[in-house]
């Protein structure tokens, strides 16, 4: 393999790789009008935009790590490791440090408004149904509080521990599970509670700490006796309450009046059923209570900004492998593993060992990449998405001046977009809802063929996309560059413009598609005007592109 002579930029990449970047406006934009854990929720959703949602989520991060190590492999070749290490400290690490204290509180304090005003207006009971009265607190408000000294003194009291309350219809365990107050739970069953007392609903204190993501309680139940198997009223085990529509979860947390975090709450239902599975196949359960390891693996501090996390993670391994492939002087794979055909009968497999681990293990509908927003990724992420980067890394050392990769993409985008996409998303998101030729959902066959489809998918999505932008938008423009060097202020600020959007047309009766492509317009003008007047010729437009200097008015 020939190491690329050529300096020249591939201006069909840097579109391609800005586009990657402004599909994020759009993905989040749709997230109110789909069956999606997300704070704005319309009354209606559209099978047609969640469509659109999973196609794209099936492959535009996948694109984007793609393009990012074809371009860190270009500063590397064109100016040392030192250069990019540097280059990528400036460009990646400081803006994500920046963001985190600018951009993700504004979002978080956004989000979660409106979650708070989404909740005042599905709340039908009068404001004190769940807090203690004159007449004092009660065994279930103490349970749902997580009060342990109220409770020793009903516990010494001889209070009816199986006994429902009159709101919920909840036992106290099952309240204490609910809410993740572990340090109750485990009072609770060394005083002899039954760990699989009934609620009203036939479920048991597992069914509530399941449908909360209370990993923790989760693990407590488990190790003492909890019934993975017992059903509820309507024949729901627990590992069924994970996969309940958000609807019901956002409707069910009102009647509740519990605070929700939808995203944090899907992430940490995918921990649960990992738990489940654990201990289903097992028969025990190893759950790590050490608090700075929960911390590192489950706090997430990132947001929409994990995608940049997870980039600095890759330039590290991507120094490692710079560092040996300089001492050993290796020009990389022969090229036909990487521009021809054959580079399916590896990239492919290797993809389907990472994408086996996520939504949890395909007990979780979900079609497309997890993500993490933790300190520490979960390791198949960071395998995962490190895939698509160092095939980027090898593609630039294959110096493909001819085309190769992508050059049948009008045949292949029609098979990835008409086949491939629907059969990975009947099995990834479909067969929850309705199972199809007798496959239940989670069982390994089931599994594998989503697997299998979901790779594929965005392997020929990301080479077909390759081969149309090199085929259409291959010479350089003004406009394109523009929107290239504004697309990475556009992602970063965009997610707090986009849930506020969502707000101000949650109440429009309006087509949602017209509510759609308001989102969209309005939120990239606005940070169009933003880029263009307050970032590009500032520092912060010189620390995500490069200094940028103004035109200068010629005088007569």
């Amino acid at each position: 393999m020939s190491i690329p002579s050529s300096s020249k930029r591939r201006h069909d990449l840097d579109a391609l790789r800005a586009i990657a970047m402004l599909l994020g406006i759009a993905m989040h934009g749709l997230l109110a009008f789909i069956e999606f854990p997300w704070p704005i929720q319309n009354s209606q959703t559209s099978p047609g935009l969640a469509l659109i949602f999973f196609a794209v989520h099936g492959f535009w991060m996948p694109v984007f790590f793609v393009m990012s190590g074809f371009f860190a492999a270009m500063l590397w070749r064109m100016q040392g490791l030192k250069s990019l290490l540097w280059h990528r400290f400036r460009r990646i690490f400081l803006p994500l440090v920046l963001g985190c204290v600018t951009i993700v509180p504004i979002t978080n304090w956004i989000y979660e408004r409106a979650i708070q005003s989404a909740l005042q207006r599905a709340i039908v009971a009068a404001p004190s149904r769940f807090v203690p009265t004159d007449s004092g607190m009660n065994i279930w408000i103490a349970a749902r509080t997580g009060n342990l000294e109220a409770i020793k003194a009903h516990l010494a009291n001889k209070v009816d521990l199986s006994a429902h309350d009159s709101q919920a219809g909840l036992t106290p365990l099952s309240w204490a599970a609910l809410m993740g107050n572990a340090e109750v739970v485990e009072h609770l069953i060394k005083s002899g509670v039954d760990v699989n007392g009934k609620n009203s609903d036939g479920g048991i204190p597992l069914h509530e700490a399941v449908f909360m993501g209370q990993d923790e309680v989760v693990a407590l139940l488990l190790q003492n006796g909890a019934e993975m198997d017992a059903t509820d009223n309507q024949g729901e085990i627990p590992l069924n309450r994970a996969r309940v529509r958000s609807k019901y979860t956002h409707a069910r947390a009102a009647a509740l009046q519990i605070k929700l975090y939808p995203l944090r709450l899907a992430n940490a239902r995918r921990r649960v059923v990992n738990l489940l599975s654990e201990y289903e196949n097992t028969g025990k359960i190893q759950y790590k209570y050490n608090a700075v390891w929960r911390l590192l693996t489950t706090t997430e501090i990132f947001e929409h900004l994990w995608f940049l996390w997870v980039l600095c993670w890759l330039v590290l391994a991507f120094a490692l492998y710079a560092a040996i492939v300089d001492r050993m002087q290796w020009t990389g794979p022969p090229q036909k593993f990487i521009l021809s055909p054959l580079r399916y009968l590896w990239v492919i497999p290797l993809t389907m060992l990472a994408q086996w681990f996520m939504a949890a293990k395909g007990n979780v509908p979900n079609f497309g990449p997890d993500v993490s927003s933790t300190i520490l990724p979960a390791p198949y992420i960071l395998v995962y998405y490190g895939i698509f980067f160092f095939f980027g890394v090898l593609y630039y050392d294959s110096d493909d001046c001819t085309g190769e990769v992508g050059r049948r993409w009008a045949i292949t985008l029609p098979i990835a977009m008409s086949i491939i996409f629907p059969l990975g998303l009947t099995f990834g998101v479909l067969n929850f809802i309705e199972p199809v030729f007798g496959l239940i959902p989670g069982s390994p066959i089931h599994h594998l063929i989503s697997v299998a489809m979901q790779a594929v998918y965005a392997w020929l999505m990301v080479f077909s996309l390759m081969g149309a932008f090199r085929r259409l938008m291959s010479r350089e423009s003004k406009g394109w560059r523009y929107i290239s060097d504004s697309s990475y202020w556009l992602y970063l600020a965009h997610l707090p413009l986009v849930i506020a959007a969502q707000q101000v047309v949650q109440m429009w009766q309006v087509p949602l598609i017209v509510k759609f492509s308001l989102i969209c317009i309005v939120v990239t003008g606005l940070l169009l005007l933003s880029y263009q007047f307050l970032v590009r010729y500032t520092f912060i437009g010189a620390l995500l592109n490069g200094p940028r200097q103004r035109p200068q008015k010629v005088v007569s």
